[in-house]
């Protein structure tokens, strides 16, 4: 079994359940994009033990997996199973939904049918090229969450930095567009505004939820293990230099020192009807 699939396998631990078997009367929603501290949010909501333990239960792998745990054969079976198990005695029922498991799943019409008035916390990174480079180094390693162990050494590639960068944009985009588009209730939230700040943070979603959490009850600092490194900084560095260096005709290619040796390499170089491409769907997510 795979470092990867263990972490996935904790959250069937039944430890994870809420004492009572109670009916969902709310989801609160975590609309997330990876390496964007939804781990740690949701580590946070649970804590309060009234805000549900948001967990990605829609990742395929995940849902595929619940559904032969609880012996059903579709979906809203499955969610309903869950909630009994996973709703906190306040009645608020969690998940954690990057976007392409939302669009798997059938979109924002198949959240309003099989979750009970969802309301969506936006959770996102001001500083977008950090999360791409924790995110590819998170895709090399293997290491998702602090607790677990890097499986593999990592080399700095731009490329790899440049393509999460535009993997995180494009989910964060499209979520807001499909939340305000649907209308539903949105909390929008930046990462960098939790830290440091996480009892207010937490306050800020309970009373978003219309949930009353007493003060004493609020965590005060998160239980998870920041991932971060000097490695991170030093990587955001040299890709933001690798792009000042990097042609200006809107391609992505970069001209890489060789080792340090001063030789320059064309590592992947990008076509321009690639970039193109990528250009057209930003634009029309901010449509």
């Amino acid at each position: 079994m795979s470092r990867h699939q263990e972490f996935v396998d904790g959250q069937f631990d039944p430890a994870h359940n809420f004492q009572h078997e109670g009916n969902a009367t709310k989801t609160l929603v975590i609309a997330s994009s990876p390496r964007c501290g939804s781990h740690m949010l949701g580590h946070l909501l649970h804590a309060t033990n009234q805000l549900g333990h948001p967990l990605e239960y829609l990742h395929p792998v995940n849902f595929a997996r619940w559904k032969e745990l609880y012996a059903t054969s579709d979906a809203g079976e499955t969610i309903r199973q869950l909630m009994r198990n996973r709703t906190s005695p306040s009645g608020v029922f969690s998940t954690k939904i990057h976007y392409p498991q939302l669009a798997a799943f059938g979109g924002i019409a198949a959240l309003r049918e099989h979750f009970p008035d969802p309301h969506v916390v936006l959770l996102r990174r001001r500083d977008s090229i950090k999360q791409a480079v924790s995110l590819a180094i998170a895709r090399q390693t293997g290491k998702w969450i602090g607790e677990t162990p890097s499986v593999a050494d990592v080399q700095y590639d731009a490329h790899a930095i440049d393509r999460a960068l535009a993997d995180v944009i494009l989910q964060t985009a499209n979520w807001r567009r499909d939340v305000l588009r649907s209308d539903l209730p949105v909390l929008e939230l930046d990462f960098e505004d939790i830290l440091g700040r996480e009892a207010e943070a937490v306050a800020s979603i309970a009373a978003f939820a219309g949930v009353e959490v007493p003060a004493g009850e609020l965590p005060a600092a998160p239980s998870t293990r920041r991932q971060g490194s000097s490695l991170n900084a030093e990587w955001r560095a040299r890709f933001l230099a690798d792009v000042a260096r990097s042609p200006s005709d809107g391609t992505s290619r970069f001209e890489l020192a060789d080792g340090g040796s001063g030789r320059s390499t064309n590592r992947g170089r990008a076509p321009k009807r690639a970039v193109k491409r990528l250009i057209g769907r930003i634009q029309r997510v901010g449509r």
